[in-house]
């Protein structure tokens, strides 16, 4: 019968794979003295993480790196002794006892008893914890240890500090719990103890954000990006299938900055300050579009003016936490004389309060004018791609939008109020009450004339084919100028 130095207990074995963790019977470290072997290389710890002499918030879970002449046997093992790990304070007093787990990650030092408690603390895994597997007992299935290999008392530094401030969320574009037409950038705003280093910083790591549908099945990943407006929540796949997602930033992903790794350029963190997991929740939804629509004008619509370059305009559309999109062609405005002949274009320049008509060319001969925005021109956006592209919202572009004008050079220049009691349109009928001999002419947009009459104060135009006209009312050197609707 073979001679068994150490025993190990047997797991599983499933596929193939043989599963065995490491269990000690004699002494009271459980490790076993070898006599009369000759001394070999022993398994030594290579890495930590926390890292030796590293400042922390609590003491629960090491993960280690242990190497040793492996090609002795079968590879690393490790005791399941409960006090393999003993914890001791400044002064030397026992506080806690650990055990070693081998994970597929390494080896894991960890504490049942959580330590908070500030102060220095040495965590000692104990003499022969760690070691080379020999061999297996055909008929017992137990291991038997490579003599020698087992680990010197190897002993890591800790200091527990007062918890810091951790960097938290303070608010999400989006706001959390809203509901949206698809999920793709959130703004967000964060507040953490700044004055501890260089601000706040994010991961570059491809998986910082993950998305789950209402059945907690993961849908998609995000990253962060650090921008002048915010923390922008990417999501690279646009989520527009209808239901309830969590969007969960996970835990040191955003944090205050110590340092920056001169060699990788990556950021240290300062320790502790890491957000903690924060998750955010929307509802998706398909949600109607609406176009952007031109709401006011300078010079108004309808207005008689001596020339004409440049007209500032407002506009309303798809309610969005982000501004609108301007098109910036140089031809996305027609300008027609009353004949319906293009006579020059113009351009739309987004003043971020406002957006302006720029026409090629000034307007200073009489006449009337159709300025037209061709559709799809103005849209709403939601939100900005990587390249700090505004991302447009398809279906929400303007509708094709005519404003019509007078130039008038010389004269008397007296538009008369289409909302005073002095003109009025309704089902058809085209009233001038108390304007003297007025001359009254409707033009099609083509800027042919379809109906007149001279010194009346009234005008029927419902025997007109339905459609949009342009009234034009003249009293001597006074003249104005409307569309009016046929239906």
């Amino acid at each position: 019968m073979k001679k068994i130095l150490h025993t190990l207990s047997y797991k599983s074995v499933m596929a193939g794979v043989i599963s065995l963790t490491l269990s000690f019977a004699n002494t009271a470290y459980g490790s076993t003295k070898v006599a009369n072997n000759e001394l070999q290389d022993k398994c030594h710890l290579v890495e930590a993480i926390p890292e030796n002499n590293a400042t922390v918030e609590k003491l629960r879970s090491i993960m280690t790196q242990w190497e040793g002449p492996e090609e002795l046997g079968w590879g690393i093992g490790v005791s399941e002794s409960k006090s393999a790990v003993e914890v001791r304070n400044a002064d030397g007093e026992t506080v806690a006892s650990g055990v070693l787990r081998d994970t597929p990650s390494g080896i894991q030092i960890s504490i049942p008893q959580e330590i908070t408690e500030p102060g220095t603390y040495t965590v000692t895994v104990r003499p022969d914890m760690v070691f080379i597997i020999q061999d297996m007992d055909e008929d017992t299935m137990e291991l038997i240890m490579e003599p020698g290999t087992g680990n010197e008392e190897t002993t890591l530094t800790y200091t527990v500090a007062e918890p810091v401030e951790k960097c938290h969320l303070v608010e999400a574009i989006p706001e959390n719990n809203a509901t949206v037409e698809k999920l793709r950038s959130i703004m967000t705003q964060w507040e953490g103890p700044e004055e501890l280093g260089w601000g706040i910083g994010v991961s570059e790591s491809k998986s910082a954000v993950e998305v789950r549908n209402a059945d907690g099945e993961t849908v998609a990943s995000g990253v962060l990006r650090d921008t002048p407006s915010g923390i922008q929540i990417s999501i690279p796949q646009e989520i527009t299938e209808p239901g309830t997602y969590t969007v969960t930033v996970r835990p040191d992903m955003v944090f205050i900055i110590q340092d920056m790794d001169e060699d990788t350029m990556e950021l240290i963190m300062e320790p502790g300050t890491g957000n903690e997991e924060t998750t955010l929740t929307y509802t998706v939804e398909a949600v109607p579009l609406t176009k952007y629509a031109l709401i006011s004008a300078t010079p108004a619509d309808n207005a008689t003016v001596e020339s004409l370059k440049t007209i500032t305009t407002q506009w309303e559309g798809q309610e969005t936490p982000y501004t609108w999109y301007v098109n910036p062609q140089n031809q996305s405005v027609e300008v027609k004389d009353a004949n319906g002949s293009i006579v020059t274009f113009g351009r739309l320049i987004d003043k971020n309060t406002s957006i302006e008509i720029s026409l090629d060319r000034v307007l200073k001969t009489d006449g009337i004018y159709s300025i037209t925005i061709l559709p799809d021109k103005v849209f709403a956006t939601s939100g900005i791609d990587d390249e700090d592209n505004k991302i447009v919202i398809p279906g929400t572009g303007n509708e094709a939008t005519t404003l019509t004008y007078t130039i008038k050079t010389s004269g008397s220049i007296n538009n008369i109020d289409p909302d005073s009691q002095r003109i009025h349109y309704e089902d058809g009928i085209l009233k001038t009450d108390g304007i003297l001999n007025p001359q009254i002419s409707i033009y099609s947009f083509a800027g042919e004339l379809v109906a007149s009459n001279q010194g009346k104060d009234m005008l029927d135009c419902s025997t007109l084919p339905a459609g949009i006209y342009i009234a034009k009312i003249q009293n001597g050197s006074n003249i104005h100028v409307l569309k009016i609707a046929v239906r």
